[in-house]
């Protein structure tokens, strides 16, 4: 039983900050409000002896353990009404070494403050496509962004990491050392313990890139779709295309095709301009500076929304998949009160990505295939439930499996957008099929550094005997 003096006790010897409910400082909000709740306890550490501290105190008093980074996973990884350990407030930079093209990054940067970091040496990180997002929760999960067709998925650069385990020991995992838990934590996410800072490859960056957005009437559906098709024949590594069935801010259902290019503007016009022939409602080409690339949908994704998100990956792109997408995110938007839904198809150059054996780190979704995202959102007035958004984002999941023959294993998704299935803990039938051939494996890293499920937010992974 957690009483006063056990917290006494451990603020003697933490240097961050504890805070309970009704506290300053106390906080539980998500970018989700389905994700939230209430913590018995919120922590903020200030080095890795603060979050070792907090494991133990948690473990000791039989309390469940979240940690938060970005706090952006709408799935809930990051929420527990047991303790939370909250990277944000304190440990949430990084140190740059530009002459070695290296990063360390804290549990608690977000994708913005990265950016910034980086780019003031020429230089980028493998980052997500949201402003907010955590850096590490994004790494840890896959790591999709704009520069995977050049390299990889951020998995795929992570040089070491820092790692505090269930007992509360701190250690290193890279090639060297702990390599099987290096091995799992690209791609086996939160499993295996708090995540307090890793070290990350970087990239020669241009200072500028192209973005362009087209916005069309829902009656070009058809011929926008057949044009991206002969586009993705030619498309090259540095180009990538978001495909947005949803409604505009007015209210008005519209197709948005959001265009990038980590190049100059001639350049991404000389790709992209061909887009601007199908009489678009809007066309918006310009050239950004690199850091502000990833706050491009800040508008659309702001914190405080009911949210559930699920995913999944089709064979080959077609007009009567486009169709049968756009009717069914239409029919939710429609007939329900989440009015904010939208599929988007992420059409990334994966060629690279999924050229890495499975069997080389433990992410398994490496499928050169188009990505279906999903989600179910309602206004900020709606408080949504769980129970509702999960039936409506898997009645539009539905709909597009059944229109692109998709396999129960693409259909598992891209793993951080899949909420539906991430935290499901009765059964492992969803671990299996997100991890694959690799789950096994998984398993014994899992019995060797967590063998009593202290971490199991996000596909928790079941230890083998």
């Amino acid at each position: 039983m957690v009483t006063a003096a056990s917290i006494n006790d451990l603020k003697a010897n933490f240097k961050g900050t504890i805070t309970e409910p009704g506290q300053d400082g106390y906080d539980t909000q998500r970018w989700s409000t389905l994700a939230e709740q209430p913590a018995q306890l919120v922590v903020y550490p200030k080095d890795a002896g603060d979050v070792s501290l907090a494991i133990k105190f948690a473990t000791k008093h039989k309390l469940d353990i979240a940690t938060k980074g970005g706090g952006h996973a709408s799935g809930g990884q990051s929420s527990s009404e047991g303790l939370v350990i909250d990277f944000s407030k304190y440990m949430n930079g990084a140190r740059i070494d530009p002459e070695n093209k290296i990063a360390y990054v804290e549990g608690g940067c977000k994708t913005v403050t990265l950016a910034k970091l980086t780019i003031e040496h020429g230089l980028s990180a493998m980052l997500g496509m949201a402003s907010q997002v955590g850096v590490i929760g994004h790494l840890i999960g896959g790591g999709l962004g704009l520069s995977v067709g050049e390299r990889g998925l951020a998995l795929d650069n992570l040089i070491s990491a820092k790692v505090v385990l269930a007992n509360g020991d701190i250690v290193t995992a890279n090639e060297a050392e702990h390599s099987d838990l290096f091995w799992a934590i690209r791609g086996g996410g939160s499993n295996f313990g708090a995540i307090v800072e890793i070290a990350i490859k970087l990239h020669d960056q241009r200072r500028d890139v192209y973005s362009c957005t087209f916005v069309y009437a829902p009656e070009k559906l058809q011929d926008v779709f057949r044009e991206v098709i002969e586009w993705r024949k030619t498309q090259v590594t540095d180009e990538l295309i978001f495909l947005v069935l949803t409604l505009c801010p007015e209210g008005t259902p519209v197709l948005a095709l959001n265009a990038r290019k980590n190049s100059d503007f001639a350049s991404g016009e000389a790709s992209f301009s061909r887009f601007g022939k199908l009489a678009p409602l809007a066309n918006m080409p310009r050239q950004i500076p690199y850091e502000d690339l990833c706050s491009l949908s800040d508008p659309y994704v702001a914190n405080g929304f009911a949210r559930v998100a699920n995913s999944t990956y089709v064979k080959e792109l077609t007009v009567d998949l486009a169709q049968q997408a756009w009717d069914a995110v239409m029919d939710v938007i429609s007939k329900t009160s989440a009015k904010g839904s939208y599929v988007i198809f992420e059409l990334g150059h994966f060629a690279k990505m999924a050229s890495v054996p499975v069997g080389a780190t433990a992410y398994a979704q490496r499928i050169n295939s188009p990505l279906a995202l999903i989600q179910v959102e309602y206004p900020k007035d709606v408080a949504g439930s769980v129970a509702e958004a999960e039936e409506l984002v898997n009645k539009i999941k539905g709909a597009i499996d059944l229109a692109a023959s998709t396999s129960e294993t693409e259909g598992y998704g891209y793993p951080l957008f899949s909420d539906v299935i991430s935290r499901v803990t009765d059964t492992d039938r969803y671990a299996k099929g997100i991890f694959g051939i690799n789950y096994p494996r998984l398993q014994q890293v899992k019995a060797k550094y967590d063998p009593n499920m202290v971490f199991n937010k996000w596909f928790p992974i079941r230890p083998s005997a």
